[in-house]
């Protein structure tokens, strides 16, 4: 089911048992947005079946209806909803707690589907906790964006033993609003990766460099690299998908940098296969890659053999496209009389400005028996 067509779904239960109006009214003055400091302490919620029996997916929304300035889901085990069972329908409160608040929460469920209205309140201890840790203490806004973001405090704790430096409020903040969370700071350096500072902590989980990724690549045979090689293979599509691929294809591992740049040029397996049906299956990779970037594609390739170019040498169709020889070229000049002209005479047919148009126009002035060389001659001259 569509995000919008579950908020349709739910708004019509709510306003089935008469809280449809409360929940589509501002939450309070102002929306959460980068440009306001203003953070809503009541919105609405939305549950719907996990993967598991054990789980529900559950979504957190501030804001207006439709136009919803924060909407977050998630997968929550049933038993972090305290006083929630999914097998009584009907009108529900449960409680979900965090760190920095605790999300009270009222609705209806039914069919192993859910919605309501949630108020925040915040935990008045966590300030204190923030405190002891040298993180210093949140403003009511920050805290509540802690409580969204489901900030805990054993992250904290464990970037503290990871000899990472520590982060102040706001730094804290963005981290956890980023998608830093304990299993990921956990996940990465179970694989052995510790961060040293916040900013290329949170630029790795913005660039998606997290333990599955960084986990795929160890089992593809890429171990022990650097931050800065696996933020460039993650910036520039290198992915597990990508590798299997080349390895599908009967290619040998090769250095992470090589695919990187294969990746880059538009050597992808699409472009490899399509080579490959068209004959050009020995080829090293560094000459596709330079094919490539000549414009010669499977396509390129196959139009010229329909035109009646067949066994091209892959030199020769680089040249043909770089010289602007390609099937509707070739095509045209058959239409005015010059088919199978060898491969060289067509370059220099083109690179001397004679096209059908001009052939045309000399064989209606001048005769149809005329050699393409004579054309190309009457061209020179300024015929």
């Amino acid at each position: 089911m569509s995000h919008r067509l579950r908020i349709s779904v739910a708004a019509s239960v709510l306003v089935a048992i008469g809280l449809g109006a409360a929940l589509f009214r501002p939450a309070i003055a102002g929306s959460w947005s980068n440009r306001d400091d203003t953070v809503p302490m009541n919105g609405s919620w939305m549950i719907d079946r996990g993967e598991t029996t054990s789980e529900v997916s559950l979504t957190i929304m501030t804001g207006n209806f439709p136009r919803h300035s924060s909407s977050n889901s998630s997968d929550v085990p049933l038993r972090d909803l305290e006083g929630l069972d999914m097998s009584r329908p009907g009108p529900v409160e449960f409680r979900l707690r965090r760190d920095a608040g605790t999300f009270a929460c009222r609705g209806v469920l039914e069919n192993g589907n859910g919605a309501g209205l949630f108020t925040l309140e915040l935990n008045p201890t966590f300030g204190d906790e923030l405190q002891k840790r040298g993180v210093g203490r949140p403003t009511t806004m920050q805290q509540a964006k802690l409580a969204y973001a489901d900030a805990s405090l054993e992250l904290l704790d464990e970037l503290s033993r990871q000899g990472m430096e520590k982060p102040d409020v706001e730094q804290f903040v963005r981290m956890t609003q980023h998608g830093v969370s304990l299993a990921y700071v956990r996940g990465m350096a179970k694989l052995g990766y510790r961060f040293g500072t916040i900013p290329e902590l949170v630029m790795a989980r913005d660039h998606g460099v997290d333990p599955e990724y960084v986990g795929a690549l160890k089992d593809a045979g890429y171990r022990d690299l650097t931050f800065e090689q696996l933020l460039r293979a993650r910036d520039h599509g290198v992915d597990p998908r990508f590798i299997k691929a080349y390895r599908d294809l009967g290619y040998a591992k090769m250095p992470l940098d090589e695919l990187v740049a294969l990746r880059d040029h538009g050597v992808d397996a699409q472009y490899l296969v399509g080579m490959r049906a068209l004959g050009f299956d020995d080829e090293p990779l560094d000459r596709l890659r330079a094919a490539r970037d000549h414009g010669v594609d499977a396509r390129f390739a196959g139009l010229m053999v329909k035109a009646g170019y067949r066994d091209l040498a892959l030199g020769d169709l680089i040249r043909a496209r770089d010289h602007g020889v390609d099937a509707q070229y070739v095509t045209a000049l058959a239409a005015v009389g010059f088919s199978k002209v060898p491969l060289a005479d067509l370059i220099r047919a083109r690179d001397h400005g004679v096209d059908a148009g001009y052939v045309r126009r000399v064989q209606d002035q001048r005769g149809g028996d005329l050699s393409l060389e004579e054309i190309i001659r009457l061209r020179d001259r300024g015929y």
